[in-house]
């Protein structure tokens, strides 16, 4: 799993480079880098679920590229979407320049960034759902909706302690990443699996 970890990231590394040089790559390279990214939810998933897996799970899910891209685009959709109340609020609030307006809006503003944060949580598990159960993009925006349902604090709290866990890692003079990123993978899965019991 470690060993995948840091294939995928010195492939992407490789390609990076040379996008820079040669722009013709840099769309091989996205498309290489959304496989890589999908064989290693599938890697996780596998190790989790006590399964063998190999670096060949790195590049074997490729057909479903284009679910997960389609998934990924309705989920920042939803995202997006999430933002426009916070932004029509800073609107009224810059427009409108009156004291009260502004307590007031700045309770508005506040309940508007739970509310993203909300929505950020709720969509955590889209990934997962297309290459765990193949779902189609909607299909995963509304799998992921169901499956954190009554758990937003508990992912509010684990998404703290896992970017607690990243700054550790990055640290440990950048090698503790190596360790921080599987573990905090299989920590996701583990909800993930917990969740959609």
């Amino acid at each position: 799993m470690v060993v995948a970890q840091v294939i995928s990231i010195i492939i992407s590394a490789v390609f990076n480079s040379l996008t820079e040089n040669y722009p013709l790559v840099y769309i091989p390279t996205v498309i290489l880098g959304v496989i890589m990214g999908i064989g290693m939810i599938k890697i996780y998933l596998k190790v989790f679920d006590g399964e063998s897996a190999s670096i060949k799970d790195l590049f074997l899910h490729y057909k479903l590229f284009f679910k997960f891209i389609l998934a990924q685009l309705v989920a920042g959709s939803v995202n997006i979407l999430s933002f426009l109340p916070l932004a029509l609020s800073v609107g009224l609030l810059v427009a409108i320049n009156n004291s009260v307006v502004w307590i007031i809006g700045s309770v508005v503003i506040l309940a508007c960034l739970l509310f993203i944060v909300h929505i950020s949580l709720r969509l955590m598990f889209v990934q997962y759902l297309v290459v765990d159960k193949e779902l189609g993009p909607v299909a995963a925006v509304k799998g992921s909706f169901a499956v954190t349902k009554g758990h937003v604090m508990s992912l509010l709290g684990f998404g703290a302690m896992s970017f607690l866990v990243a700054i550790l890692g990055v640290l440990a003079l950048f090698v503790g990443i190596f360790v921080a990123i599987p573990v905090i993978s299989l920590a996701t899965v583990y909800l993930y699996r917990e969740f959609s019991k």
